[in-house]
């Protein structure tokens, strides 16, 4: 007998360069943040590339390109504060392209990563099928195919828990 996977689902996991650097600018750039609905983010006021993550993470972007012969270009970023209590509920970032995650203060003591959804349930009960990846920490981009749901449970800490997204297209 012979076993292989018929599908797969790629999670890339990318260590920043000068991390404690392009946190800083990150903080900055993001200092105007409004609350909608369960957290503080400035991805409603404006689409594009708010935080000019394109240039920011431009070798961190580039490792992944080459990964599919491809140019990624940022379509959009935004970053999101939550506070105690605060979470984002379960949702994707639409059905082409990659979107990203990157902790920017994050406490692996106190805090919860991001929580991916299986596109596929489980084989024998139907359930759904969560996942976390072992690599989140602060300083970490974790990039994923922009179809996935995930979510983030509430923050149950008073130590405030702040992400970068972004979302980046083929061309």
């Amino acid at each position: 007998m012979h076993e292989s996977s018929l599908f797969s689902v790629p999670l890339f996991s990318v260590d920043v360069n000068n991390w404690e650097e392009k946190k800083k600018i990150i903080l900055d750039r993001s200092k105007d943040l409004k609350e909608y609905g369960s957290i503080k983010t400035n991805y409603t006021e404006n689409y594009g590339d708010l935080i000019e993550v394109h240039s920011l993470f431009e070798e961190e972007i580039m490792e992944v390109s080459q990964r599919f012969g491809s140019n990624l270009g940022v379509k959009s970023s935004w970053v999101e504060k939550a506070k105690k209590g605060m979470y984002h509920p379960i949702h994707n970032h639409g059905q082409v392209g990659l979107s990203a995650i990157c902790y920017v203060e994050f406490d692996n003591e106190v805090h919860e990563p991001v929580v991916f959804c299986s596109p596929f349930n489980h084989m024998y009960s139907g359930s759904m099928i969560l996942s976390e990846s072992d690599s989140m920490s602060e300083g970490v981009i974790l990039m994923f195919p922009s179809f996935i749901q995930h979510y983030t449970n509430p923050n149950k800490s008073d130590k405030v828990r702040t992400a970068l997204s972004f979302n980046l297209e083929f061309s």
